[in-house]
């Protein structure tokens, strides 16, 4: 049995997001060599290969108001699926999610600099994410997710971004960010969830987690990991 339960009345707890034994599954279709002949074999069959994903298993935390709480992991570890659930967007499968207060969500309007688009596609796009950040942020909500939006835009943004994060928490509210960059998440963090196929792996203080983190995938720190990890 699975429930998603939210509430817009005035804040009368601590916790901001409670979430009990969550899992979400989904079914893909399976396609490794989608030649023509493939296809046409299918159809004559009138079959079609399918997969299931376990996005999120079996995932229970609290997250508090008055802190930043930062979400990291390799892409396919769940995060972006945990965000959705969190905001409403995606039903759960099982377990339990309560949301206490009025959330708001930015999510990815596209990820960094992107070297296949002009110069002024991606000067649009920076423009974009942050009239994105600025409508969610306006919104009053008291809780807001951040969903690899402040890797969109360039240093101007970012500051900008950082500077309102940092003003919600001071107004005690709760923030969740999912990114990869990892630098930005040590300043602006009180801790970090690490995510891996579905579960939580570590949760603590930011530094101590983004070292495991980097311990996993074999990676040292540098320029290059803290902002591309």
């Amino acid at each position: 049995m699975s429930s998603l339960s939210a509430s817009n009345s005035p804040r009368t707890r601590e916790s901001a997001v409670s979430i009990r034994s969550l899992g979400l599954v989904y079914t893909t279709t399976l396609d490794r060599r989608p030649t023509l002949r493939n296809r046409l074999g299918r159809l004559a069959r009138r079959q079609r290969q399918t997969r299931i994903v376990h996005a999120v298993k079996d995932l229970t935390l609290d997250i508090p108001y008055g802190q930043v709480t930062g979400i990291i992991g390799s892409n396919g570890a769940g995060k972006s699926t945990l965000m959705r659930v969190i905001s409403g967007i995606l039903p759960p499968t099982s377990g339990k999610v309560e949301v206490f207060g009025k959330v708001s969500t930015l999510l990815s309007l596209g990820v960094g600099f992107n070297n296949k688009l002009t110069g002024r596609e991606n000067v649009y796009l920076g423009g974009l994410a942050a009239l994105a950040f600025s409508v969610a942020a306006s919104l009053d909500p008291d809780i807001f997710i951040i969903d690899e939006a402040l890797s969109t835009g360039d240093a101007r943004f970012k500051v900008k971004s950082i500077e309102r994060i940092r003003q919600m928490k001071s107004d005690d509210r709760a923030l969740i960010v999912v990114s990869h960059a990892l630098k930005v998440l040590r300043e602006i963090c009180d801790e970090i969830i690490w995510m891996d196929k579905g579960k939580m792996v570590k949760r603590g203080e930011p530094l101590e987690v983004i070292k495991a983190y980097r311990a996993f995938l074999h990676v040292g720190s540098s320029p290059e990991t803290d902002e591309d990890f």
